[in-house]
């Protein structure tokens, strides 16, 4: 924290250097200061405020509505990026047809095995013949979810062959054949209808969506620096005080990271990935630097 007069400067920290989740928390924590602000002003005796009379913001420090509304999307938007999940099934719809397909797929594996060793000859040879025909896709249900559909439908394809109908029909399967055929294909329908979704969401990425919230940060502080040494009050000033010991705190936080990463790999130099999201180590032009010097 460095003092200019009887003012207190807005500390530096590198943004570029923080994960996605970490530049999440600060941005959102900001905003929290923000909203205390408002309030205050909300609350000033002697009438609407300038923020109540004209919906221009927080004039306290500096920052317009636009701004504020434009960052808390910002924020909003990575908090989708920290918050999304790259596993293969991800709706309700497809989980439901994938564990119905994988019951289905270990009851007929488990029909055949169960008929080899009943003492009932004809069950005993469709058991038999069925098991050296579906060894290949005895483990089915262990596969990745994509190639488990795949392997399904030769399954059915093989086990459907007319060398195997008088044993199909023997131990009773075509009904559970035709519900596994069922399940497989709404789980491939489900997983499609997914991705055309999805592709059909257009995303701001990552990369650019950080800097410009960088950018944001910046001003924000620079702002409320200005404010509270060429507008002094008691809000610019707390609002201060209390940015700069988040700041000190997510640069404790991220040291301690580095720290214990270190640690873990002596002589293996990082590869952590600033911001989770490919970014460069430093941000042109502002970060690392005082926001606002002065």
């Amino acid at each position: 924290m460095a003092t200019v007069g009887t003012y207190t400067t807005v500390d530096a920290i590198p943004l570029s250097r923080l994960r996605n989740g970490e530049l999440l928390a600060l941005i959102q924590r900001t905003l929290e200061f923000v909203e205390e602000v408002a309030g205050e002003e909300e609350e000033r005796p002697g009438g609407l405020s300038v923020l109540a009379a004209t919906d221009d913001g927080v004039p306290a420090i500096g920052l317009s509505a636009e701004f504020v509304t434009q960052l808390t999307a910002d924020a909003e938007a990575l908090a989708e990026r920290v918050s999304e999940t790259t596993a293969a099934d991800t709706t309700p719809e497809a989980d439901t047809h994938e564990r119905n397909r994988d019951a289905l797929m270990s009851f007929i594996v488990a029909r055949i095995k169960q008929a080899t060793t009943v003492p009932i000859a004809a069950d005993a040879e469709a058991g038999n013949f069925l098991l050296r025909r579906i060894s290949p896709y005895q483990d089915i249900t262990r596969l990745p979810v994509a190639e488990e559909t795949v392997k399904i439908r030769g399954f059915l394809t093989d086990i459907r062959k007319d060398d195997c109908a008088a044993h199909v029909t023997r131990l009773g399967l075509e009904p559970y054949l035709t519900e596994l055929e069922t399940e497989n294909e709404a789980y491939d329908a489900a997983v499609k209808q997914r991705t055309v979704a999805r592709a059909l969401v257009v995303k701001e990425d990552t990369e650019t969506l950080r800097k410009r919230m960088h950018e944001e940060f910046n001003v924000l502080c620079l702002l409320a620096q200005s404010f509270a040494v060429a507008v002094p009050s008691d809000a610019a000033s707390t609002f201060v005080l209390k940015l700069n010991q988040l700041i000190a705190e997510t640069n404790a936080a991220y040291n301690r990271r580095m720290g214990h990463s270190k640690g873990n790999s002596s002589e293996t130099p990082s590869t952590e990935e600033p911001g989770d999201s490919g970014e460069t180590p430093t941000d042109p032009g502002t970060d690392g630097e005082r926001p606002g010097e002065l």
